[in-house]
């Protein structure tokens, strides 16, 4: 053999990433768990990403599909995948007004206070986009009304922003409440 020969091996051995299919990020959004299963059984990694940074959890979230969501979350599926852009299922949700799938995220352990690249978490989402009852799940279950996103607002200030008064009231009561973590002031 020649040592002076090209080597036929491509400069990159590494494989393509898989892409989530588009008819099947499509069936989860829809709520259509049949294909979703399917397309699982046959080798499908529930956590699998499509073109645009989704997956199936995010598609099932935002559409508020809570039969689909919980069997991706039995199967496996994590609840803070976060996207190319860090956006996770919770975000999505609390974006589009699901506040029960909110309360499905929350109680498998979704990491509440997580920021996408932005900088937004599922506080600011819900409140920019008047979600009322996404707010309320999100400050009971513990949500910090003190992160900024890259901008500089908090939830407080981008529900103001978007004309959301009854949403910015309810932030503001939730803010001045003493907190169960805050140390107890100790009389002696």
């Amino acid at each position: 053999q020649d040592v002076g020969e090209a080597s036929a091996v491509p400069a990159s051995t590494e494989p393509e990433p898989v892409l989530l299919p588009l008819d099947i990020g499509n069936a989860a959004h829809q709520g259509e768990l049949q294909p979703v299963i399917e397309w699982l059984e046959k080798g499908g990694h529930v956590d699998t990403l499509d073109e645009h940074g989704a997956g199936l959890l995010h598609a099932t979230a935002g559409g508020g599909h809570l039969h689909a969501a919980e069997e991706l979350l039995q199967r496996g599926a994590s609840v803070d995948l976060r996207g190319p852009e860090g956006f996770t299922a919770l975000m999505a949700a609390a974006g589009m007004g699901q506040h029960a799938m909110v309360r499905l995220l929350l109680e498998h352990k979704a990491m509440i206070d997580l920021q996408n690249a932005g900088g937004y978490t599922a506080l600011m989402v819900a409140a920019g986009n008047g979600n009322k009852e996404c707010v309320q799940e999100l400050l009971a279950a513990g949500a910090s009304t003190e992160l900024r996103n890259q901008p500089g607002f908090t939830a407080l200030k981008g529900a103001e922003v978007a004309g959301h008064a009854t949403i910015a009231k309810l932030i503001r009561q939730h803010a001045s409440k003493p907190s169960a973590a805050s140390p107890k002031a100790v009389v002696t």
